[in-house]
């Protein structure tokens, strides 16, 4: 026998071992498959999960307020149920305890949604401000006083070169002691006067 025939043997013993055990899986009622899901069973709790994702679909879309948000609360229930099987005491049919923890779940993204969606800036910039003693407010110019800026600078610089060279170097000159006198006043806190560079 070569290796091709000897996967498509264990192929097909494999298919038919798990044919078998999902057919007895599905004969199992939901107390035989918590038990077997509470001893490990992975196999026992994704079919009883299946079995009642339908009907846990239908009774959560009705309080849902979109198809999307039942659907988001069917995974979490599904998920929930799966972590918690061990959990389930038996005094309720698990088809009840599931639908249950699905109501819980669309009730709980309710409660986060309504939160969330009510937040206002300016407290959350208050609340940052008192607690980290920053603030979150940009004080840079705005992108259109920014441009406007660039444009008036690109404007003395082409009206700068075009005078003659001994011109440029005496306004450069002015321009330059002009801005650290405003340098000297902001850092004395002084006023804006009528001194003079130069």
């Amino acid at each position: 026998m070569n290796s091709q025939t000897l996967l498509d043997v264990e192929s097909t013993i494999v298919d038919s071992l798990v044919r078998d055990f999902t057919g007895k899986m599905q004969t199992l009622t939901d107390d035989e498959l918590v038990k077997a899901a509470r001893n490990g069973g992975s196999a026992a709790a994704d079919e009883l999960l299946s079995r009642h994702q339908t009907l846990l679909y239908k009774s959560v879309l009705r309080l849902a307020a979109s198809t999307e948000e039942a659907e988001d609360a069917v995974q979490d229930a599904l998920f929930r149920a799966y972590m918690n099987i061990g959990k389930f005491r038996g005094d309720c049919k698990f088809s009840s305890w599931l639908i249950a923890i699905g109501i819980n779940s669309v009730r709980s993204a309710r409660r986060k949604s309504r939160r969330a969606m009510w937040v206002s800036l300016d407290d959350a910039e208050k609340q940052f401000s008192s607690k980290t003693g920053t603030s979150l407010q940009d004080h840079q110019p705005s992108p259109e006083l920014q441009c406007s800026h660039r444009e008036r600078f690109d404007a003395v610089k082409r009206a700068m070169q075009r005078l003659p060279r001994k011109h440029r170097i005496v306004s450069l000159h002015k321009v330059t002691m002009e801005g650290q006198l405003r340098a000297v006043r902001a850092g004395w806190g002084l006023a804006r006067g009528r001194s003079r560079a130069g």
